[in-house]
């Protein structure tokens, strides 16, 4: 009878809240965060499990701080794997992350026993354990933080360069039913793990679930640094909280981008690689499988796996490794990699493509627009002298236009300052990394994003070396800089996302206020025909699109304006025709401010009054706004 009358009592005051939250007009899309939060923890659970298998199979020993964030990279490795093979087939069918979670569950079931066994005794460990002062600080700053990173970066895909190209193409080739050559983009020519992971997680629920898992990724990687700082004796703790608060970090982990992987993958290697005296088989294969991963996200992290193949040589020199561990972390990568680099060959006659152009046969306008993308990332910094080399670990913090944008901390100079002069002999392998990455990137393409791999490793420096401090002046110093970071993430993320003004309004409100595209967008996705395609004009934002499109980025050539001054109208109707475009979207506002950078062209040929008597002619215009305005063929 008590039950009953408890349970009665419960169930009125549930719906007294339901009563509540009804009246007022609190946006609510509860079905979609819910639908979308479930996807991302089913998510993380099946890669865990999975991952956890795999390491099993190869022997693999490690605490569970090792196990974790290395058996969500080896999953994230095989998913994205095979998500590419299956567009490649033309495989991206609704059912397909269906079909992939269900197989990767079942072979694992015994390891999602085992991680749900271990999760409920940490609960019950957490639940009865006693804290001092300094466990219980902490734990709130971590929970502080940590809640306004999730709030972070739960917001919307407003970030360009995932709306061009990490989303972008992904969410086109989930319209097209597969991979498909993109020469309007020339990011589609890209290393693609961690696109694949996101069409992943975009066929499995929606937008939002991607950026769960990316966050789940950021914690994944924050794991990892405590674990790394502790097994080199520093203070993990504070190689967290200076990794957490990183804006570099902070800013990274909120996008759906693919710096954070570089980060992850970095980590892990160097855990996986100095976490014992001698490398045993297990070891070198898993180094392997995540090096593989690494290239697989971005090119540049060619630098990043040559220092740790030669880290391999040395270690086998030193016999801390057997000889035939060498060859798997020459094998395994390339094995790994070399499905995107077929499909570059078989699209652009170049493998790593929109690279090394001038050695392979490349058409004149892929090789054109590949010139013209890398000599827009060299024309960043100052300049390329020793003089500027050496100022730019000034120049980084506090000029950062110079280099791109984004945020660097002043704590990667710092501690690589203090780790050349500390003496401490467990963290050369982190310093000579730092060093050697940053005067790669200093001498390749000085985007100060693509820094992140060096910022991260030299957080974990600084808890390596505030652990061999015994000052108590320590504990001020790493406060002072833990708070400025975090008081700058919250200055960037309340510019530029404000996370907070989804509690007033709908995610499509939140979207229309920072992707000036948008609402063209979802008009055009409710009034689409089945078999037309889109042609937009003066943007290159392809993600939110629920239709094939064909949208030029600055450093393309626009193909289906060739010879538009000279060219009959009929010609340029035939060549729509031959898109199949029934379509075409206009971004005024976006092409008025980029006609200087890249759409010239484009400018030029929508403001002439052949343009006009084309759209006249054969096209009527179904929507505008004071941004957009959408064309349907008659």
């Amino acid at each position: 009878m008590k039950k009953a009358a408890l349970f009665t009592v419960t169930a009125l005051l549930v719906l007294l809240a339901a009563l509540f939250s009804l009246t007022y007009p609190v946006p609510k899309e509860t079905l979609y965060y819910t639908s979308n939060t479930l996807a991302a923890l089913t998510g993380l659970l099946i890669y865990l499990s999975f991952g956890r298998k795999i390491l099993k199979a190869a022997g693999f020993k490690g605490g569970l701080g090792e196990i974790y964030p290395l058996s969500f990279a080896v999953s994230f490795v095989f998913t994205g794997t095979i998500m590419f093979l299956a567009g490649a087939l033309k495989g991206y069918g609704f059912y397909l992350p269906y079909v992939i979670a269900l197989g990767m569950a079942l072979v694992s079931l015994a390891e999602i026993r085992e991680i749900l066994t271990e999760a409920h005794r940490l609960l019950s460990t957490a639940k009865n354990n006693t804290y001092s002062m300094k466990q219980a600080a902490f734990g709130i700053i971590l929970a502080v933080t940590g809640g306004y990173f999730l709030i972070t970066a739960s917001t919307p895909a407003v970030y360009y360069d995932s709306l061009v190209y990490h989303l972008g193409c992904a969410s086109q080739y989930i319209e097209r039913g597969g991979i498909v050559n993109m020469p309007y983009n020339i990011f589609s020519y890209f290393p693609q793990l961690a696109t694949m992971n996101y069409l992943f997680f975009l066929l499995l629920s929606s937008e939002l679930s991607v950026k769960l898992f990316i966050f789940i990724s950021a914690v994944m990687t924050l794991c990892a640094v405590y674990a790394l700082t502790a097994k080199l004796k520093g203070s993990g703790r504070t190689a967290l909280l200076l990794t957490l608060t990183s804006p570099l970090f902070f800013l990274a982990a909120t996008r759906a981008g693919t710096e954070l992987y570089l980060v992850f993958f970095t980590i892990l290697l160097f855990m996986v690689l100095l976490g014992e005296e001698h490398i045993g088989t297990d070891r070198a294969i898993i180094a392997a499988v995540l090096a593989g991963g690494l290239i697989s996200v971005k090119y540049n992290a060619v630098i990043i796996y040559g220092f740790f193949l030669l880290l391999a040589v040395r270690m086998y020199l030193k016999k801390r490794m057997k000889l035939k561990g060498l060859p798997a972390f020459a094998v395994i990568p390339a094995a790994v990699v070399t499905p995107y680099l077929i499909r570059n060959y078989i699209y652009t006659g170049d493998p790593v493509y929109p690279f090394l152009t001038a050695w392979f046969n490349v058409p004149a306008g892929l090789a054109r627009d590949a010139s013209s993308y890398v000599a827009h990332v060299a024309g960043f910094g100052p300049g390329k002298g020793l003089p500027d080399l050496l100022s730019s670990l000034w120049t980084t913090v506090f000029n950062r236009e110079l280099y791109g944008g984004d945020i660097m901390s002043p704590v990667m100079a710092a501690a690589l300052i203090l780790a050349v002069f500390s003496g401490i002999k467990r963290i050369w392998p982190l310093t000579v990394f730092i060093i050697v990455y940053y005067i790669s990137w200093f001498y390749s393409g000085q985007v100060l994003r693509f820094l992140l791999p060096a910022e991260a490793t030299a957080m974990i420096l600084a808890g390596v070396i505030y652990s061999g401090v015994k000052s108590n002046a320590k504990v001020w110093a790493a406060a002072a800089f833990i708070t400025v970071q975090a008081l700058t993430c919250v200055y960037f993320a309340e510019r530029y996302l404000e996370p907070f003004s989804l509690f007033t309004g709908s995610r499509g409100a939140y979207i229309a206020s920072k992707a000036d595209y948008y609402p063209a967008a979802e008009f055009l996705n409710n009034h689409r025909k089945e078999g037309k395609t889109a042609l937009i004009l003066g943007d290159a934002r392809m993600f939110y699109y629920k239709l094939p499109v064909t949208a030029y980025t600055v450093f393309n050539h626009r193909a289906v304006l060739d010879d538009f001054d000279f060219a009959a109208q009929e010609q340029f109707i035939a060549g729509l025709k031959k898109r199949r475009v029934g379509y075409v979207v206009i971004n005024n506002s976006e092409m008025e401010k980029l006609k200087d950078g890249g759409y010239k062209d484009v400018y030029a040929a929508v403001k002439s009054p052949k343009f006009n008597n084309i759209m006249d002619k054969y096209f009527k215009r179904i929507y505008s706004d004071r941004n957009c305005e959408v064309f349907e063929e008659k």
